[in-house]
């Protein structure tokens, strides 16, 4: 699974910066990308997933991992979740820091609706943090509805926004 964007402009039409220029790869995870999922998680998330349940999760045969990859094979973000009995859950999206802001969270997103659509899912679910105002605009921009509320959900007390989408095949 491949990408192609402007080599020169993000999704506003902004020059990219330096080193963001080019194409994007999206493809499936496994387990040699193990410690680089790790680390992405680790810089992205005040409570991320440990390498155990991280690997124990990329092992199941519901398991749907997207990378997205820079021209140079940098790890850019990551889209982590399952799709079984026709429905899919998004359990983690990632973009590193230095490369968000150019709609590459939305291109992956996308990716990983289009596989799971693929996979023959018929809705997405997902949670996501009450305050992630970032996320919950994305997630709202291709469809995704709120469904329901966990309080106190997250560690820190936040509750987590329950949601999702309708895949049309």
């Amino acid at each position: 699974m491949t990408a192609n964007t402007d080599t020169t402009q993000d999704h506003t039409g902004q020059a990219l910066p330096a080193g963001l220029q080019g194409d994007l790869f999206f493809l499936r995870a496994n387990q040699q990308d193990l410690k680089e999922l790790v680390e992405l998680e680790q810089l992205c998330f005040d409570d991320p997933w440990s390498a155990d349940l991280m690997s124990e999760s990329m092992e199941s045969a519901w398991a749907l991992a997207i990378l997205c990859r820079t021209p140079d094979g940098q790890l850019a973000g990551a889209a982590l979740g399952q799709c079984v009995a026709g429905e899919a859950e998004l359990h983690s999206l990632a973009i590193r820091p230095e490369f968000r802001g150019h709609g590459w969270g939305l291109r992956l997103l996308n990716a990983f609706l289009d596989e799971c659509r693929h996979a023959r899912a018929e809705v997405c679910y997902l949670d996501v943090r009450e305050g992630n105002q970032p996320a919950l605009a994305l997630y709202q921009k291709v469809g995704f509805t709120l469904d329901g509320r966990r309080r106190a959900y997250y560690s820190n007390g936040e509750d987590a926004l329950l949601m999702s989408l309708v895949l049309d095949h």
